[in-house]
């Protein structure tokens, strides 16, 4: 049992985000790390026969310890997990009670860690989607905690902390959430003949499960559960009923749980007169393409460029995340551009050591000691920019 330290209750706003990265493939790789809340009824094995009942082929992996929180799993074998790579997704589940307490405990024992997690997830998973397993409050809520945090005396008022708390790590780390409590809510309020608890008001039953299992899969493929045949050892009616719940809660309002869209930035240095720094700025992307308008490119997240040219250029920067669909932004602007007429002169000093040198349409095709240029078997007419003097000179080689 988790006892709550201090007395100090700041109620979080809601706040509602929307439509984020959709995969498309048809098989995952997913870690699933929790505790008790997701071992019991091996929820991960349930999630996987659901998927193969549709087609959808998953691989599932647990690090599960019975009431692990996040600082345990930050300090356990779970990293080396996460760090060994080659998840598609990875299910992250707090202990049961924590991200329910008051602020200067949740700030303590649950937001950091929650954050060197997802933090390591992209750092050393590429293409992956980190997900918040929402979980629920106690049938009855936690009285033993309710005596120093009142909220949490009830069942509505657990199950609304637990949920505003989850919300506020998705939205801070973007991330999604698999609003399983939000579902059982639904359940509660709508079809309470359901007994979605274990006998101990906490722990899932088998309905519990399956409507945690069936939240989950239409999260990964954004797809309703009504057409899902697999029972796992309910009523048919109790089956109905919870996928109705799953499609209203989560289907039909899939992007309010999905990671925050992708919204592309640039910052844009001027070096000189000609050339620029260009700087993504685009939380959490993996992919980047600059356009610079004058027939050049780049790939990488930062770089400088030198415009051969004066003009005014359209640059444009597009930015994506593993270039997953319906997960790339744009972004475009223009920039003068004066460039210091080039001196119609086929000498230049061979010590200098930094120079650009384009065709006389302005493609760049060289950098580095103009000597070593000079030795190459190319002819034509060049511009030759010398960096450090700004000074731009037309050659015949």
């Amino acid at each position: 049992m988790r006892v709550i330290h201090g007395i100090r209750a700041i109620l979080l706003l809601f706040c509602i985000i929307f439509y984020a990265n959709l995969y498309s493939q048809n098989e995952y790789r997913i870690l699933f790390v929790g505790n008790s809340y997701t071992y019991v009824n091996d929820l991960p094995a349930m999630i996987k026969e659901i998927s193969l009942t549709t087609g959808k082929k998953i691989i599932v992996e647990s690090s599960t310890p019975g009431g692990a929180t996040f600082q345990n799993h930050c300090n356990n074998v779970t990293m080396q997990k996460i760090k060994n790579g080659g998840w598609d997704v990875v299910v992250l589940q707090e202990q049961s009670q924590l991200p329910s307490f008051p602020d200067s405990q949740f700030e303590v024992e649950v937001y950091p860690w929650a954050k060197m997690l997802v933090d390591t997830i992209y750092k050393y998973n590429d293409c992956v989607l980190p997900m918040f397993y929402m979980t629920w409050g106690r049938k009855n809520g936690d009285a033993a905690n309710g005596v120093y945090f009142p909220v949490l005396s009830t069942y509505e008022g657990m199950d609304s902390m637990l949920c505003l708390r989850y919300m506020l790590m998705k939205d801070s780390f973007n991330t999604a959430v698999s609003p399983v409590g939000r579902v059982w809510r639904y359940i509660r309020r709508n079809f309470p003949s359901i007994e979605l608890y274990e006998t101990d008001g906490s722990h899932p039953s088998l309905s519990g499960s399956y409507a945690a299992a069936l939240t989950f899969y239409s999260m990964l493929f954004k797809d309703s559960p009504n057409a899902i045949k697999y029972n796992p050892g309910i009523s048919e009616n109790e089956m109905t009923l919870i996928k109705q719940a799953v499609d209203s809660v989560v289907y039909k309002h899939y992007e309010d749980w999905q990671r925050d869209s992708l919204t592309a930035k640039m910052k844009i240095t001027a070096v000189s007169e000609s050339t620029y720094l260009f700087e993504s700025e685009t939380p959490f992307a993996t992919t980047f393409y600059w356009d610079f308008g004058d027939g050049n490119s780049s790939d990488l997240p930062s770089v400088e460029h030198t415009f051969s040219n004066s003009g005014t250029f359209l640059v444009t920067l597009k930015t994506g995340r593993c270039l997953d669909a319906g997960y790339e932004d744009s972004v475009s602007t223009s920039i003068n551009v004066s460039v210091p007429a080039p001196t119609d002169n086929i000498f230049l000093d061979n010590k200098i050591e930094n120079v650009i040198v384009y065709t006389i349409l302005g493609v760049e095709v060289w950098r580095g000691k103009y000597s070593d240029f000079i030795k190459k078997d190319e002819c034509g007419v060049f511009l030759v920019r010398d960096v450090d003097n700004d000074v731009i000179i037309k050659i015949i080689k």
